[in-house]
């Protein structure tokens, strides 16, 4: 009993710590001091690379939009982004490019290289990009129910098309092309050759960070779905009227002008003095040929109920303002011109794709993600 009392009061007693030696201080100072380093390393490196894997890893492949089974990622918005500041979002704005390249192949890569440098990040997606964007997507994806099938042969041979030969001059990368009138017929140009449209891209995507890839899905796919639906959705021929009009903000000043035409002032005189159409106020008003598809709705539906040369409609409301209109001539069969046919194409285009994005948003499979506050960037040069 006394023995385990003994071991009994041994164990209950306090330990006394046996005090560190100097060389054990030092050695946990120095334990102390290298942890604090290689957290302070960590922290360093997670600051650094965090920030690095989010821009360069995660940011590209957040989806900015889901329309039906395709996903637009911020880095398609950030080709687009690109394509539109340099002035690429048409094949027929690439050729510019193209042709100067095939002349001047280290000039051009110097000149993009500056471009690039100069070019500033994307920042926040503009809601009109990217609803462009939204809308090309629709596009291509429902094809299909147009009896438009998209491949990416078609697809390639369309920009070899396009990036074909010319004989313009060639213009700079920056330059916006225009029409030039030439007598005679014009000889249709040879499709560029995929060698050359390889070694093209090769610089792009080396200068520019432009792959045919991208570009191709992003701009030449849309294209072609365009044109494919405009050769067999637009009539080459049909009723048209060659309208002129005078616009007005109010329906007060419409009614002005109106009795002033009817008490005998000339329409062309009324037209330069009152019109805001400065397209053609100095031309009396005169609109050209037209056919169904071009002028918005309700100027189309009283244009085309004029039916006696020098019937006069009006005043007509649309959203440009207060209208009287004039019909000069009408035929029932008219051929329509590629540019005609290029806009009513438009219209037509454009109707196929609401029709689709309704059909998607109401199936639940249409998701457009945006930030509150967009920060604007360069958009593409409106159609007409």
């Amino acid at each position: 009993m006394a023995q385990e009392r003994s071991r009994s009061a041994a164990r209950q007693a306090p330990r006394v710590r046996r005090p560190r030696s100097r060389r054990e201080r030092e050695e946990l100072r120095q334990k102390i001091v290298l942890g604090l380093i290689g957290l302070a390393i960590l922290v360093a490196v997670l600051v650094i690379v965090v920030p690095f894997v989010n821009r360069q890893v995660l940011e590209p492949r957040r989806a900015l939009a889901h329309v039906g089974d395709v996903t637009i990622t911020r880095a398609d918005y950030d080709a687009q982004y690109k394509f539109n500041s340099l002035y690429l979002y048409d094949p027929s704005l690439l050729k510019n490019v193209f042709s100067a390249y095939e002349q001047n192949p280290n000039g051009v890569r110097s000149q993009l290289q500056q471009q690039i440098q100069q070019l500033p990040q994307a920042g926040s997606p503009d809601p009109q990009v990217l609803d462009a964007m939204v809308d090309n997507a629709v596009l291509v994806q429902s094809a299909p129910d147009a009896n438009i099938r998209v491949t990416d042969q078609r697809v390639r041979q369309l920009l070899l098309r396009d990036l074909g030969g010319s004989s313009q001059p060639a213009a700079s990368p920056t330059t916006t092309p225009t029409a030039t009138p030439k007598a005679g017929p014009t000889p249709t140009p040879a499709p560029a050759s995929p060698q050359q449209v390889d070694r093209f891209f090769d610089m792009l995507s080396s200068t520019a960070g432009i792959s045919e890839d991208e570009y191709m899905k992003l701009v030449v796919a849309p294209q072609y779905v365009r044109e494919r639906y405009t050769d067999e959705h637009v009539p080459k021929s049909g009723p048209q009227v060659h309208v002129r009009h005078i616009v007005v903000p109010t329906k007060k000043e419409a009614e002005e002008v109106l009795r002033k035409l009817r008490s005998g002032v000339k329409f062309e005189v009324l037209a330069k003095q009152y019109s805001t159409d400065t397209s053609n106020k100095d031309k009396g008003g005169d609109l050209g040929w037209a056919p169904k598809g071009v002028f918005v709705k309700p100027f189309e539906r009283a244009a085309f109920s004029l039916t006696r040369p020098g019937q006069i409609a009006g005043p007509i409301h649309t959203r440009f303002g207060w209208h009287i209109i004039q019909l000069l001539e009408r035929s029932s069969n008219r051929k329509l011109t590629d540019a005609q046919r290029q806009q009513v194409g438009a219209q037509l285009v454009q109707k196929f794709i609401d029709e689709h994005r309704a059909q998607l948003k109401r199936q639940g499979r249409l998701e457009v993600n945006l930030p509150p506050t967009p920060t604007p960037v360069p958009t593409a040069a409106p159609q007409g």
